[in-house]
């Protein structure tokens, strides 16, 4: 199960949704994360369930049932105890932050008329916390290139620089040399930075396979975004001396985009436009996805959205901060910043082979 998982988290672009390790954020097997991701804890419960489907085919037999149920004290006992490791160490002093969620509809984002309100909106609930040393705005929060408003950001830059406040916001770029579009991120203020989206979304930011399905897009009308890739080599992106780690939308739940920042980076921030998901549990999804992410490399994370679930996740996965959704708020917190690896950091793409090789001898031992 385990590998299969691993096997659709990457191909034909991959869909990394709904493991099975992900259900388990809270239990005691969540330790196994630490060690070999979302995979080994999908792995414990796949063996946990085998466990107890074995035990009563073979109820009878006393020596098969204490081996049975010596493995699940073992899956379920050893992962609590690595829960318990702190494989990480804190850098620097707690800094103040926020989340701005703005709660802004699908219908209002991209209509010309509604560009100045949503600005206005976010710069005023930013005004209210620059005691925040970082504030982080949702995807496409500035819903227009940035040149399109760059008196404004100029003006707002200045402040959050005069209080040593980094802002963090979603927008669209357009690059004039390469004439290509992208899904970004950009600092402003105290550090000044940008990320292109690395792993779009197929079918909804740009068309797989372009050159044999144009007619699909053209008899469906799917709005397509026509956004590009940004490369894996990007400038680091900082707010303040906090390395950070940084995803859009559901590229924090691919395990392999967060291995090529950490040890590196010191925080992981996320931003995402949930709304989309409208009332449906993949808004909580999301958020399990992100807190699976925070606890394998044992780093804080702000996950900020437009309509929610907008929250602050601790190292070990907790969420110390969390915004109601489809309701505007500020969430604040004070973060630290980490320094160090887990195992899974460290020898994570290697992973799933003991697994698979271990998953056999078990297999075999069954029959």
């Amino acid at each position: 199960l385990a590998i299969l998982e691993w096997i659709r988290g990457w191909f034909l672009s991959g869909f990394p949704w709904l493991f099975l390790g992900y259900g388990h954020i809270d239990s005691p097997l969540r330790g196994w994360a630490t060690i070999f991701g979302v995979y080994g804890v999908s792995f414990a419960i796949a063996q946990t369930a085998g466990a107890i489907f074995c035990m009563f085919l073979y109820r009878k037999n006393k020596k098969v049932l204490i081996a049975l149920m010596l493995l699940i004290a073992v899956l379920w006992g050893v992962g609590a105890s690595i829960a318990k490791i702190n494989w990480s160490k804190q850098i620097g002093e707690p800094v103040e932050v926020s989340l701005i969620q703005g709660n802004i509809t699908q219908e209002r984002k991209w209509r010309d008329e509604e560009l100045w309100s949503i600005i206005n909106s976010y710069a005023i609930l930013t005004a209210k916390n620059f005691n925040s040393k970082i504030i982080v705005w949702p995807e496409a929060a500035i819903p227009t290139y940035p040149e399109n408003v760059w008196l404004y950001l100029k003006l707002l830059s200045f402040v959050a620089k005069r209080n040593e406040t980094t802002i963090l916001s979603g927008t669209p770029f357009y690059d004039k040399q390469d004439e290509r579009y992208y899904n970004g991120l950009m600092a402003f203020g105290a550090s000044v930075g940008k990320y292109y989206k690395r792993h779009l979304v197929p079918f909804g930011e740009y068309m797989p396979l372009k050159f044999m399905l144009s007619w699909l897009h053209k008899f469906f009308t799917i709005p397509m975004s026509g956004f590009s890739s940004g490369s894996k080599n990007q400038q680091d992106l900082f707010a303040g001396k906090i390395l950070l780690a940084p995803f859009i939308c559901y590229e924090i739940a691919y395990p392999g985009l967060v291995l090529d920042y950490v040890p590196r980076a010191g925080l992981l921030v996320t931003v995402s436009d949930d709304s989309w998901f409208g009332n449906s549990i993949a808004a909580p999804q999301h958020l399990e996805v992100a807190r699976m992410r925070s606890l394998e490399v044992e780093r804080y994370q702000l996950l900020s959205t437009n309509t929610g679930i907008s929250a602050i996740i601790d190292a070990k996965g907790k969420v110390i901060a969390r915004a109601p959704v489809f309701q505007q708020a500020v969430l604040n917190a004070k973060i630290v910043a980490f320094l160090g690896s887990t195992p899974w950091v460290s020898y994570g793409q290697y992973v799933w082979l003991p697994l698979f090789l271990l998953g056999l001898w078990l297999a075999r031992c069954r029959k």
